[in-house]
């Protein structure tokens, strides 16, 4: 059984005033789109725990988006979701904050995964889904 272990303290090293004025949570979507297990990050078996950042423009578009502690491949995926996901106009110039947990769990099949998504308040999505299993030729 694999246990998933995230500790989160570099927050903790900031001052009070910058995490207040350049840090913001998920009240700046309009609209959310998470990641969830593509049938490549599936097939790699690929887990983690993604730390990101969405650094908005001052029109409240990403201007760039740092995703950390996960494999190149739900990089990607979690990056192209946050840049086509919509931002409210009151968090121009701030950094956004949340977290990606992906866990494979249950029977490995061939077939369709059985992806579900859950919201751990205040910033985390624990995305799960089952294993694949490998395709032989």
């Amino acid at each position: 059984m694999r246990v998933l272990c995230l500790i989160v303290v570099i927050s903790n090293f900031l001052p009070v005033s910058v995490r207040a004025a350049d840090h913001e949570g998920l009240e700046c979507f309009a609209r959310l789109d998470i990641p969830l297990y593509t049938v490549f990050s599936r097939s790699a078996g690929l887990e983690g725990a993604a730390q990101v950042a969405v650094h908005l423009d001052s029109g409240g578009k990403p201007e760039k988006i740092n995703v950390d502690g996960v494999h190149n491949i739900l990089r990607r995926e979690i990056s192209e979701k946050l840049y086509g996901s919509t931002y409210r106009p009151e968090c121009a110039e701030k950094v956004v904050r949340l977290r990606f947990l992906f866990k494979l769990e249950g029977k490995a099949t061939t077939g369709c995964s059985r992806n579900r998504a859950s919201f751990l308040p205040p910033d985390t999505f624990l995305i799960v889904t089952n294993p694949m299993d490998p395709i032989i030729d």
